[in-house]
């Protein structure tokens, strides 16, 4: 199965889901070493936490690939996206609808394929999620079948709804916002 991460791309490099997290990174401005492990590590906030024997691999393997080119400056090592990094990444962004159907249709096809005890299990992991304001996507209602217990899908719909109404009025202050700023 084709997806955006992990693939040989049109230009004949591919990307691990790591390299394209660094990418992304460069692509904001130069860094250094240490300054991406501490911005990742503030972004998954403790879910997940890169060390330096995976980081600096992974910026010599896109440093080979001509993704990025390294510089120093005052004693400190840092990388930059080249035009090829920047090109690389254009490629993926137009590429991404395709890649966000393909992945929205393989997890459709996992759900329904999966026994009805495990989709049990992954509906509690899906209402955890939910507690912890994680978006849950709504490919996943598809859990919500005929074979789940009735209050257990009210609660999880409960949570869900209260997350989505949450994330709507995220949208209308934005959304109001700036119409303000615009103008009638």
């Amino acid at each position: 199965m084709s997806t955006m991460i992990g693939v040989g791309i049109a230009s004949g490099r591919s990307v691990s889901p790591f390299q394209l997290l660094l990418l992304l990174h460069l692509h904001q401005n130069a860094s250094y070493g240490y300054d991406i492990l501490r911005n990742l590590k503030e972004e998954f906030q403790g879910l997940w936490e890169p060390k330096s024997g995976t980081l600096y691999p992974a910026l010599r393997s896109l440093a080979k690939k001509g993704l990025i080119s390294a510089y120093r400056e005052r004693d400190v090592e840092f990388y930059r996206l080249t035009a090829e990094g920047e090109g690389l990444l254009q490629e993926l962004g137009e590429r991404f609808e395709h890649e966000q159907k393909v992945g929205a249709r393989y997890f459709r096809t996992i759900i329904k394929w999966m026994p009805a005890t495990l989709r049990g299990k992954v509906l509690g992991i899906i209402d955890n999620l939910s507690r912890e304001n994680i978006d849950v996507y709504s490919h996943l209602l598809q859990f919500l079948d005929r074979t789940m217990d009735r209050q257990r899908k009210l609660e999880v719909l409960d949570r869900m709804r209260d997350l989505l109404a949450t994330r709507l009025r995220m949208v209308e202050r934005l959304y109001e916002e700036l119409k303000e700023e615009s103008g009638p």
